[in-house]
Parts: structure tokens; C-alpha cells; sequence
């Protein structure tokens, strides 16, 4: 959802970058086209590199990414560092936005460490694998980082089975492949629309 977010913030006109901060378990890269291989965040916060080097230029016009790089052993202590922090710092002056894809929430505090860099948070949800104790459990731990949340999102969501609003958006929308609406179910639309007009 987080690289969806970022092309579509560029797409904008705005400036981007997007840093994968998943240091254990990363899956950006496979989502995303770089231009040229770099060093990763790991690489940055472990002292091996500049913060020039980690910049990475994508396929979408003012998006810019940072990979993960290498699974460090002490991911939480190295978001602790100044490193981390400077880094932030920098970016905020060279793009409009500054996306960073964590960890899931609850699972490890390498989020809540992120967080106090951060002027918000987004929540993404997956429908059916929370639970409403585990969420607000969750949300009392980012009012300790002192960061708002500014909303959530919940994916995964089967229109079919969601009652009322899933059978009438489904009708609405039709039926879609890959973001792209099948020409059938269009010309279906387009030909209630012509009759409606010959009734009026």
C-alpha cells in the first residue's frame, strides 16, 4: 500500500521518496523497479556508507527509493542512532514527502523507535487477522512515540462477502482485472446508460 501511496503522491507532481525500514523481513524491493543497484538503509545506519550512496532512482518520474539492504542482527538499535535521525533530517529537505514502510505494528518496537522521527502515522489493516483489542493495544503504544495517527486503511477486504456495501460496489465497479475494467462489463454499462435515455 505504501509504494501505491508514493507513485501516486508523485504522480502528483511532488517530490517522494519511499524507505524501506523493514530490516527483517523487507518485500519493497520486489515491488518496486530501480534504475541501478544501491547500497541499502542497513548499509547507511551500520556506517558504511553515505546517505548519497543509499538514494536510489526508480522507473517513475520524482520517485526515489531506499532499499533495506542487508538484515542486520540489531535492527531497533541502529533506528536508535543519530544516523537514522540525520538521515531524516536530510531528506526532509530535498523531498515534498518522506514515506517510510515499517515493520507491522505489535509485532516488534522497531516501528515505535521509527515513529519519533515521523510527523504521522497511516495504519494498514488487513481485514479479518486483528482483532479490536490488538489494535488498540497497538494504538496506546504509538501515543507513548507522542505521533498522531492520521488514519487507517483496511485492505483485503472481499467486496462479495462485506453485505450492503460489497454487493453495491461490486455492482458498481463491475468486475476488474489488474486495476483494469473489462471491456464486456463497460459495453454491458454503456448499454443500460443508452437505454435509460430512450426511456426518459
Amino acid at each position: 500500500m505504501s509504494i501505491q501511496l508514493a507513485q501516486a503522491l508523485s504522480e502528483d507532481g511532488s517530490r517522494v521518496i519511499i524507505i524501506d525500514a523493514d530490516l527483517r523481513k523487507s518485500g519493497m524491493l520486489n515491488n518496486i523497479s530501480l534504475k541501478a543497484k544501491c547500497q541499502g538503509l542497513s548499509d547507511y545506519l551500520s556506517g558504511q556508507c553515505r546517505a548519497e550512496e543509499i538514494i536510489c532512482t526508480t522507473d517513475m518520474e520524482k520517485l526515489d527509493a531506499i532499499i533495506s539492504g542487508p538484515f542486520p542482527p540489531n535492527p531497533t538499535e541502529l533506528f536508535r542512532t543519530e544516523h537514522f535521525a540525520e538521515l531524516i533530517r536530510k531528506l526532509r529537505e530535498q523531498y515534498d514527502y518522506v514515506l517510510i514502510d515499517t515493520p507491522p505494528l505489535g509485532s516488534v518496537i522497531d516501528t515505535a523507535v521509527i515513529a519519533e522521527q515521523c510527523d504521522g502515522i497511516i495504519w494498514v489493516i488487513s481485514y479479518g487477522l486483528i482483532s479490536r483489542g490488538l489494535a488498540l493495544e497497538i494504538k496506546s503504544q504509538m501515543d507513548l512515540c507522542k505521533c498522531p495517527v492520521l488514519g487507517a486503511v483496511l485492505n483485503k477486504v472481499e467486496l462479495k462477502n462485506s453485505g450492503y456495501y460489497g454487493r453495491y460496489y461490486g455492482k458498481y465497479y463491475g468486475e476488474y482485472y489488474g486495476g483494469v475494467q473489462s471491456e464486456e462489463t463497460g459495453e454491458k454499462r454503456n448499454r443500460r446508460a443508452r437505454s435509460r435515455r430512450r426511456k426518459r
